[in-house]
C-alpha cells in the first residue's frame, strides 16, 4: 500500500522508516546512523554492557564509547550530550559499564515504537 507525500506515492513501509529517521534527526539534524542504531540497541536490551553494545551494533570500542557519550548528558568534551543514555558500573564485575535508558531516553523510545 502507499500514500501521496509532497504530491509523490510512497510505500507505506518506506514511509515508517523515513518517520523513524526524522524522530531521531529532531534530537539531531545530523546524527550518524550509528549513534541511532546504539540508541535502538540500548533501547532493546537496557542494561547491556559496553561490549556486547559495540559488538550488536557492529562498532568497535572506542566508536561505541563516543557514541554512548553523545546519547548521553555529557559528550567526551564535557559538552552537553542528548540526556537519552546513562552508564553505570556493573556492580559484579566493576571494569564493566552497563547502559541503560534516562527518563527522557525511555520516552524517545517509546516515541520511536509508535512510528514503526
Amino acid at each position: 500500500m502507499s500514500i501521496t507525500r509532497k504530491g509523490k506515492t510512497v510505500d507505506k513501509e518506506y514511509q515508517k522508516a523515513i518517520r523513524l529517521l526524522e524522530e531521531f534527526r529532531k534530537i539531531d539534524p545530523i546524527m550518524p546512523i550509528q549513534t541511532a542504531v546504539v540508541f535502538l540497541t540500548v533501547a532493546s536490551e537496557e542494561g547491556i554492557n559496553m561490549s556486547d553494545l559495540a559488538e550488536r551494533a557492529d562498532i568497535t570500542q572506542a566508536s561505541c564509547s563516543r557514541n554512548v557519550g553523545s546519547l548521553a548528558s555529557y559528550n567526551r568534551h564535557k559538552k552537553a550530550g542528548h540526556g537519552l543514555l546513562t552508564s553505570r558500573e556493573d556492580a559484579l564485575e566493576r571494569r564493566r559499564k552497563l547502559v541503560f535508558l534516562t527518563d527522557e531516553g525511555r520516552i524517545f523510545a517509546q516515541n520511536v515504537l509508535k512510528l514503526i
